[in-house]
């Protein structure tokens, strides 16, 4: 009777951990398409057209092409993080690999034009390769908003601004037309 008992209180805790898991789940979608949404408007507003057919989603990612296929710049909106990355992930590992050594190459002319480093992540044990800047933010707190918009924007127009170039001349090189 006892382990009954047991049994069924574990089987309640268990439940109820699920409910508060899916209810955390469903605030935070809320609150990146809220802000991903706000964010969508400033970048229109600034006429920043990278994003302008973008639709804001529940995810912590939100991107846009970068003109060659498999490389996206993207916004990171997390908890406790965001950042601005171009995430290279075409489908044949080497190509990944290549364009980032290309890119690396041109590392002092990309940051000096970025105005700051980055963290440059060849990720040999993976098939994408990541180029970021990342800030460390209280994400879920509304209040940051503003700030965290401002940094996006700022950052993404100067990180667009230092790899396009590069990026089109390494493609065009190396992958053809």
């Amino acid at each position: 009777m006892k382990e009954t008992e047991e049994y069924t209180i574990g089987i309640a805790e268990k439940e109820q951990e699920q409910k508060s898991i899916q209810q955390a789940t469903s605030n935070a979608q809320k609150l990146r398409k809220t802000y991903w949404t706000s964010l969508l408007t400033q970048l229109e507003q600034n006429s920043f057209p990278l994003y302008r057919n973008i639709s804001p989603g529940q995810d912590q990612g939100l991107a846009a092409g970068s003109g060659v296929g498999g490389i996206s710049y993207v916004f990171i909106f997390g908890k406790n993080i965001m950042r601005v990355e171009l995430y290279i992930s075409r489908t044949i590992p080497e190509e990944n690999k290549m364009i980032f050594d290309g890119l690396l190459q041109q590392r002092e002319t990309i940051e000096a034009v970025m105005g700051e480093g980055l963290e440059w992540q060849r990720l040999d044990d993976k098939k994408a390769c990541r180029i970021k800047l990342e800030k460390s933010v209280n994400g879920f707190e509304e209040a940051n908003w503003s700030e965290m918009r401002d940094w996006h924007c700022i950052h993404m127009k100067n990180f667009e601004s230092a790899i396009c170039d590069p990026l089109a001349s390494i493609a065009r090189a190396s992958l053809g037309p």
